[in-house]
């Protein structure tokens, strides 16, 4: 792509504040090649005069690059924190193994690639965000977010459950002899009470639970998390709970900017606003 003088980007803002409309109204990175087309049916512009005014954007900070080359993709979100978001977002819900996390983290982060996503988990590893730890049950070594240790937890329980299932018990009989589940939505953070809830009681229970989960004031939490806490709560409870709470003004919300394109055993594990919204994570308002 040809540089973009510093004394020629005043000239180009109103372009570029259109571009940037663009990039933010799109649910994924979009392609040069896509924008370039794009941009030519609905502004005349050439290819030289869109790839002019993209670098432009990159260089004022409003637009991000994803790659380079002839092809590279733009976005509303740096690529690098973006990843390392969703790095984290995986390694909370399960420990994984290295490969295995580099696989889930790039395609949650819109095929970032896995070589991106191994240098992520590096980094990470580093700054001690991730913690690298000998697998409890089934040997190897597994990857899991520093501020979740259940997630070792989770994995733990997975290979338990294989284990024994091979001597002929299933999950149930294992859960009720160890008083652990073999997935991350029935591992209690605290008892849960006896009895299904009420609604309301089930957004303040969720609510209870969001202030045990946080890291720190307005530190996002992760649905995955808030469902391993709330194992008594079915899906269609805690989505309504969770949008009372939104409702009200008690916590915001972060929309998943791909939700519908996940399988859907992952899809589930969002919550749903019955509408076309899906929502990965939780931030209390204080």
């Amino acid at each position: 792509m040809p540089f973009v003088e510093p004394s020629r980007q005043p000239e180009l803002s109103d372009e570029i504040d259109l571009l940037r409309k663009y990039v933010e109204q799109a649910a994924a990175p979009v392609r040069a090649a896509t924008l370039r087309k794009d941009m030519r049916a609905a502004q005349r512009w050439k290819r030289a005069r869109t790839d002019e005014i993209a670098n432009a954007a990159v260089a004022a900070g409003v637009v991000f690059a994803w790659g380079s080359g002839r092809n590279p993709r733009y976005w509303r979100r740096e690529a690098g924190e973006f990843l390392r978001e969703r790095v984290l977002e995986a390694a909370s819900e399960v420990a994984l193994p290295k490969t295995e996390l580099a696989k889930r983290a790039s395609r949650a982060a819109h095929d970032a690639g896995p070589k991106q996503a191994g240098a992520a988990i590096a980094e990470l590893l580093k700054e001690g965000a991730l913690k690298q730890v000998k697998a409890i049950v089934g040997g190897g070594t597994l990857f899991h977010t520093a501020s979740v240790p259940e997630a070792l937890l989770r994995a733990s329980a997975e290979a338990l459950v294989a284990k024994f299932r091979t001597l002929g018990m299933d999950a149930a009989q294992v859960a009720q002899a160890f008083r652990v589940v073999s997935s991350p939505e029935h591992t209690p953070l605290t008892a849960p009470p006896a009895g299904p809830a009420a609604e309301t009681d089930v957004a303040e229970r969720a609510l209870q639970i969001l202030r045990q989960l946080q890291g720190g004031p307005a530190v996002p939490v992760t649905v995955y998390r808030l469902r391993a806490a709330m194992p008594e709560a079915s899906k269609p409870e805690l989505d309504r709970a969770v949008m009372a709470l939104a409702a009200t003004q008690r916590v915001y919300l972060t929309r998943h900017d791909h939700g519908w394109a996940l399988p859907e055993d992952e899809r589930e594990r969002l919550v749903h606003d019955g509408g076309a919204n899906l929502y990965v994570a939780i931030t209390i308002r204080d």
